[in-house]
C-alpha cells in the first residue's frame, strides 16, 4: 500500500495545530504563574521559598491548570493519533523520516502522542480478539517510534509496556516479532529503547 505524501502533509499540518494551541497555552500558563509568584510574594514577603508548590494555594492553582486547561483532548487527538501511527506503520523509510522529524523539539504534540500510546496500551486485554490486541500493540509500539526519545518518566511508559506484553503473552501473540518488525523501522532512539528485553 502506497501512501501519498499529500496525506502525511494533511497529518503533520494537524499536528502543527496541536503544537500551535500547547504554546499559546503554555505562554499563557507562564504569565499566569508570574502574575501568581508576584501577588504571593506581595503577601507574604517575609517567604524566601524558592519551590511555587510550597505554597499551598498556588500549588493547587498550578495543578488546576496542568489537569484541567491542558490535558490531552479525548476524541479528536486520539482518532489522529490513531491515523497518523496507522500511517506510519505502511509508509515509505522516507516518509517515516519525515514523521520523525516533524516531531521533534514539537513537546506539545510529543507529550499527547506519548499519553495516546499509554492510553492505548491499556486496550490489550484477553477478552478481546488475537487480531485486535495485534493491531493496538503495532499502533503502541509506531507511537514511540515516531516519538524517538528516551521516555520523559522511567516508570509508567516501559510500566506500561510490560502490562500490555504480558497481557498478549498470556494470549499466545508473538511480541517479540512485533517488537522487531517495529525496530526495523526505527531511528537509533526508538529501536534502543524498544530493543530493552525488560520491556518483553
Amino acid at each position: 500500500m502506497e501512501i501519498a505524501d499529500a496525506i502525511v502533509d494533511s497529518l503533520l499540518d494537524f499536528a502543527d495545530t496541536l503544537e500551535q494551541e500547547y504554546q499559546e497555552w503554555k505562554k499563557n500558563d507562564s504569565d499566569q504563574t508570574q502574575q501568581e509568584k508576584a501577588k504571593n510574594q506581595h503577601s507574604q514577603p517575609t517567604s524566601t521559598v524558592e519551590n511555587p508548590f510550597a505554597d499551598a494555594s498556588l500549588a493547587a492553582n498550578l495543578l488546576r491548570r496542568l489537569t484541567e486547561v491542558w490535558k490531552p483532548r479525548p476524541q479528536a487527538p486520539s482518532l489522529y493519533f490513531e491515523r497518523l501511527c496507522s500511517i506510519y506503520l505502511v509508509a515509505t523509510s522516507e516518509q517515516r523520516v519525515r514523521i520523525r522529524d516533524y516531531f521533534k523539539d514539537r513537546p506539545g504534540v510529543q507529550w499527547e502522542l506519548s499519553s495516546y500510546s499509554r492510553k492505548k496500551a491499556q486496550e490489550v486485554q484477553l477478552e478481546h480478539s488475537i487480531d485486535q490486541n495485534i493491531k493496538v500493540i503495532r499502533l503502541v509500539l509506531a507511537g514511540i517510534s515516531i516519538e524517538n526519545t528516551l521516555p520523559d518518566d522511567w516508570y509508567e511508559t516501559p510500566e506500561t509496556l510490560i502490562k500490555m506484553t504480558a497481557q498478549a503473552k498470556r494470549q499466545g501473540i508473538d511480541v517479540d516479532t512485533l517488537f522487531a518488525e517495529i525496530i526495523a523501522i526505527s531511528d537509533k532512539i526508538a529501536a534502543e529503547f524498544l530493543s530493552m528485553s525488560e520491556l518483553r
